[in-house]
């Protein structure tokens, strides 16, 4: 199990399977709490979520946007209080996090994260574990206080009985077709060792492939990009932030350069790329190889899994999905070099194209 409920910003409320037949009981020793919004940016302290608890002893659950691209997070229940601040570089204009706080009260962990949404950058910090919460009151949104600020706009609130990872996050459905030098096959059915073709003209060995299930809305709400375009030959579903190589006259006469890199959700149209609005849990998956490449998907040329450098940290990499793979594996990465479009960039292609 994972997912237990979520609330959009229209205030549409989800429970998924099993909780829509048995309703949720008692407390969790586990779980996270997951929380997307866009931040204008503030000059002072803004609640952002406060959630009352209810459990051994009554208290609230609080995550509020800071100055300076600082984020707090308060959880206080009776006498106990814990809280962590965390800072994530600060960038021009609105910016789209995704904040989540996670805790295991047997494995006595307890961690609060910010991530970008559009971006590889995140932070971690461990706080004390708080005792366990109860469900009810975890997912009572009708008593919630959600983003009262002006400066703050609700992508969604999710609730989760695990420990969510961060971090580096598959994009493509995970039974995409992708091509090996022995045929197509699905994404989700590779293993290490295995081989899918490259755009360099080699085909590279799989390190690992990455797998999460994540609610379809904000970030994660998946898009369906359609055959014939893009040189597809079926329909695909992948994230927003799957980045997918275009090349061709336009992106030579635009941008003067063999190819691009564009974030998928930055092509929806109507026409050739479609929101997916009745997906309620989507199961994501990406192939992590030696190098940072863009390899064959269904007639397209998709991103493979962008990891950097880090194995280098030990913390950051526990926080993730790669946290149980064999370190060896693990490969450094320096970035493909091509452009990657900005929004505006990819809707002048659009133009032209």
């Amino acid at each position: 199990m994972s997912w237990v409920a979520a609330c959009s910003a229209t205030g549409a409320r989800q429970v998924f399977p099993p909780f829509d037949r048995v309703a949720p009981r008692g407390a969790l020793r586990r779980g996270t709490v997951l929380l997307e919004c866009r931040v204008t940016g503030v000059d002072r302290a803004e609640a952002i979520l406060r959630m009352p608890l209810q459990a051994h002893a009554a208290g609230h659950l609080s995550i509020l946007a800071l100055p300076k691209g600082c984020f707090a997070l308060v959880v206080a229940q009776g006498r106990q209080m814990v809280h962590r601040t965390l800072r994530l570089a600060e960038s021009e204009g609105a910016a789209r996090v995704r904040l989540s706080f996670a805790w295991d009260c047997d494995a006595g962990l307890a961690r609060f994260a910010v991530e970008e949404t559009e971006g590889p950058a995140f932070v971690t910090g461990l706080l004390d574990v708080p005792a366990p919460l109860a469900i009810n009151s975890l997912t009572a949104f009708e008593a919630m206080d959600l983003c009262a600020c002006p400066q703050v706009d609700l992508g969604f609130l999710a609730i989760s009985n695990r420990v969510e990872p961060v971090g580096p996050l598959p994009g493509m459905a995970a039974r995409t077709l992708v091509e090996t030098p022995f045929g197509a096959r699905e994404l989700s059915a590779l293993r290490c060792g295995d081989q899918v073709v490259t755009r360099n003209g080699a085909p590279e060995p799989v390190l690992h492939v990455a797998q999460r299930v994540v609610p379809g809305l904000g970030s994660f709400a998946p898009i369906r990009l359609r055959a014939p375009y893009f040189g597809l030959q079926r329909d695909i579903v992948v994230a927003p932030h799957q980045k997918i190589f275009l090349s061709g006259a336009a992106v030579d006469y635009t941008f003067g350069c063999e190819g691009v890199l564009v974030p998928a959700g930055y092509l929806v149209n109507g026409v050739s790329a479609l929101a997916e609005p009745d997906l309620p849990l989507v199961h994501y998956a990406q192939a992590l190889l030696p190098g940072h490449a863009v390899m064959e998907a269904s007639g397209i040329w998709a991103e493979s899994l962008y990891v950097g450098r880090l194995r280098r940290d030990g913390a950051r990499l526990a926080a993730t999905l790669l946290a149980e793979v064999n370190p060896t594996l693990l490969p450094e990465q320096a970035r493909m070099p091509l452009p990657v479009l900005k929004r505006y960039e990819a809707q002048a292609l659009a133009e032209v194209a």
